[in-house]
Order: C-alpha cells, then sequence, then structure tokens
C-alpha cells in the first residue's frame, strides 16, 4: 500500500505541475479567453481527473513493473492510467492529448527512480527521489538514502541514466 501511495503521489505531483503551467500560459498570454468561474471548474476537472489516473498507474506501473521501474512500461501505463479515466466518462477523443501526457509522466517517473538509485548522496532531491524509486518496490529500491549500489545490484551501465 505505501508504495501505491508513493507512485501516486509522484504522480499527482507531475500532473498537477503540468496543467498549472498549462494553465498559468493560458492567462498569461489569452486571459480574456477565459470566463468567469472558470479557473476553479478547471482545478475541480482535472484534480479529478489528476487522482483518477494516478491510482490507475500508481496500481499497474508499481505492482506490474517488477524488481525495477522499467521504463517503456511505466511509460505504457501512464498512457492508460491517463486515457482510462476520459474513456469511461465518455470523452475518448481526450486521449490524443492526455495519452501522450500520461506516456511522459509515467517514462519521466521511471527515469528519476533509476536516476536516483544511482546517486550516492543526493542531498533533499536525491532523498525525494529515492521515495518515487521506492514506490517502485524491489531491493535495490529499498537501500538507505546516501548509499550507492552494491556491488550485487550494480548490474550493467545504463548510459541514459545519470
Amino acid at each position: 500500500m505505501a508504495r501505491a501511495a508513493r507512485l501516486l503521489l509522484a504522480w499527482l505531483v507531475l500532473w498537477a505541475g503540468f496543467w498549472l503551467s498549462f494553465f498559468t500560459m493560458i492567462a498569461v498570454l489569452d486571459p480574456y479567453s477565459l470566463d468567469p468561474g472558470e479557473p476553479a471548474a478547471f482545478a475541480r476537472i482535472f484534480s479529478l481527473l489528476g487522482m483518477a489516473s494516478g491510482i490507475v498507474w500508481a496500481v499497474g506501473a508499481g505492482f506490474a513493473s517488477g524488481p525495477g521501474p522499467g521504463i517503456l512500461r511505466a511509460a505504457l501505463w501512464g498512457a492508460v492510467a491517463a486515457a482510462a479515466p476520459v474513456v469511461l466518462i465518455g470523452k475518448p477523443g481526450q486521449t490524443v492529448v492526455l495519452g501522450p501526457m500520461g506516456a511522459a509522466a509515467g517514462g519521466t517517473l521511471a527515469y528519476l527512480a533509476r536516476a536516483a538509485r544511482k546517486m550516492p548522496g543526493g542531498g533533499t532531491w536525491g532523498a525525494l527521489l529515492l521515495q518515487v524509486s521506492r514506490g517502485f518496490g524491489g531491493e535495490a529500491a529499498r537501500r538507505p538514502p546516501g548509499q550507492g549500489p552494491g556491488p550485487a545490484e550494480a548490474g550493467p551501465p545504463d548510459q541514459n541514466v545519470p
């Protein structure tokens, strides 16, 4: 349950950051296109949508990814998770936008989880990323903060992850 909660929280942070920046861009570039009350409705709709897709992603990516966060698998679960709620409410056309956004979010979180495991210390950001990594499970994700991977879990070098 704690694994799914960590993944859900990480998803919600990315989801909120994306939509907040999107809404801010609209408010700055074309403020007259917003109707009164639209910001509150926007926040209510997308927070519920983010929660629903985050639950789907946390369960799918957390339990189906095995011992380590596979970037492609997490991206696939991200696309499914972002598209599923809009399909269920009868808006399948929205999957064109939300599916790729979910794939990017899922892949990003898996990439960050891998990067966190390879950080020797990392400070505050490393500790936060390690929490995301622990959400995926596996022995490598359970190491204490500040300890690099041991010889048994080092594995082959991954040139795409810092």
